[in-house]
C-alpha cells in the first residue's frame, strides 16, 4: 500500500537530501541518517530499504522507485537530475516546488474551512434560541393568557422538532461534514479554474511546476510536458497542449505562453526578458513566488470579506428571531400596565 506523504514532508525530505549532497555525504548514508530520525514506522522502514538498496549498488532513482513513498513526478525529476548530474539542484527545486504547493493548499483550506466554522457557529446559536429560549417565551405568553405570534409559534414548533429528532440531524450533519472534507481532500481543495481566484491559483501552480522543470535543466517543450502532468486540470492542460503546438509550429516560447493566456501579460513579458538575458529559470522562479503572493493576498481578501458578512447575517437573524417574540410581548406588557 502506498504511503501518502504530505507536500510539507516531501519538501523537507528533498531539502535534506540536497543538503546531504551539498555537504559531500554519501547519499545512502544520508538517507540512513534520515531513517534513524524518522518517527513514522512505515516511512522509517521504506527509507531504510532505500538506503540498503543503494548500498547494494542500486542507483538512487531505482531505489526510490522500489519504494511506495514518493509520487511519480518526483521520481521522474530525480531520474533527470541523476542522469544530468544535477541531482542536488533538482532536489532543491523539488523542495521549493512542494513547499509552494503546501502553502497554496493551506491557503485554500483556510479560505474554505473558516467560513464553514462560522456557519456552524451561526447554526448553533440559532438552534439554541429555538430549542432553549423560545420555550421560555412560550411559558411567559401562556401565563399572561395569550398565544405566541405566528412566526414565533412556527419557530417554537421547529425547536420542538429539533429536540425530538436531534440525533438524526446531528448524524446527518456529521456525515455531510465528513463527505465534504473527503471530497475537498480528494480534489486538492481546488477552486473553480474558471473563476478569477481559480485562474490565479492555476497560474501559481503552473509557474511553480515550470520553475521546477526549468531549474532542473529541461528544455522548453519538456518543461511544458512535465508541468502538464502536474496540473490535473483539464482547462489548464488544454492551454499547455495548445502552447506546445504553437511552439512546434514555429512560435517563440514566450509568444505562445502569452497567446494561450497561461501567464498574465506582465509575467509573460518578464519571462521574455529572462530568455533574452539567459536567466529564464531564475525569472520563472520569481514568477512562481509572485504568483503565490498574489494567491495569498486574494484569499486573505476573500476571508476578510466573508467574515464580517457572516457576522452581519448572524446578527440580523438572531435579532429578527428575538424581535418576533419581544415586540409583541412588550406591547402586551404595556397594555397590562
Amino acid at each position: 500500500m502506498r504511503e501518502s506523504l504530505s507536500n510539507n514532508y516531501l519538501s523537507s525530505f528533498c531539502l535534506e537530501a540536497s543538503l546531504i549532497l551539498k555537504a559531500g555525504i554519501i547519499i545512502s548514508e544520508g538517507i540512513s541518517m534520515l531513517a534513524a530520525d524518522e518517527k513514522n514506522p512505515a516511512v522509517k522502514r521504506e527509507l531504510q530499504k532505500i538506503s540498503s538498496n543503494m548500498e547494494s549498488g542500486m542507483s538512487i532513482t531505482a531505489s526510490m522507485r522500489g519504494s511506495t513513498l514518493f509520487p511519480k513526478y518526483m521520481l521522474d525529476m530525480v531520474e533527470i537530475g541523476e542522469k544530468t548530474g544535477q541531482l542536488e539542484k533538482v532536489l532543491k527545486s523539488l523542495s521549493d516546488y512542494y513547499r509552494r504547493q503546501a502553502q497554496i493548499s493551506q491557503m485554500i483550506r483556510d479560505a474554505v474551512v473558516y467560513p464553514v466554522i462560522l456557519l456552524l457557529m451561526m447554526s448553533f446559536v440559532i438552534i439554541l434560541l429555538v430549542t432553549q429560549v423560545f420555550p421560555i417565551f412560550a411559558d411567559v405568553y401562556a401565563q399572561i393568557g395569550t398565544e405566541l405570534p405566528p412566526t414565533a409559534a412556527l419557530l417554537l414548533n421547529i425547536g420542538i422538532w429539533l429536540k425530538v429528532y436531534w440525533p438524526f440531524i446531528l448524524g446527518g450533519l456529521v456525515f455531510l461534514i465528513a463527505a465534504s472534507v473527503f471530497f475537498l481532500r480528494k480534489f486538492g481543495w481546488r477552486f473553480s479554474p474558471t473563476g478569477k481566484l481559480g485562474q490565479k491559483i492555476v497560474q501559481a501552480r503552473f509557474s511553480s511546476a515550470m520553475a521546477l522543470a526549468m531549474n532542473s535543466g529541461l528544455d522548453d517543450d519538456d518543461s511544458l510536458q512535465m508541468a502538464e502532468k502536474l496540473m490535473n486540470n483539464k482547462n489548464s492542460s488544454q492551454k499547455i497542449s495548445e502552447c506546445r503546438q504553437k511552439i512546434r509550429a514555429g512560435k517563440k516560447f514566450t509568444d505562445a505562453i502569452m497567446e494561450t493566456g497561461i501567464l498574465t501579460p506582465l509575467f509573460s513579458r518578464m519571462l521574455s526578458i529572462g530568455f533574452k538575458t539567459g536567466a529564464a529559470d531564475h525569472v520563472m522562479s520569481e514568477i512562481a513566488a509572485r504568483s503565490e503572493e498574489i494567491v495569498n493576498t486574494e484569499i486573505n481578501a476573500l476571508i476578510n470579506k466573508v467574515e464580517p458578512t457572516l457576522v452581519i447575517i448572524m446578527s440580523v437573524l438572531v435579532g429578527m428571531i428575538l424581535i418576533t417574540v419581544m415586540l409583541p410581548l412588550t406591547g402586551i406588557m404595556s397594555t397590562i400596565g
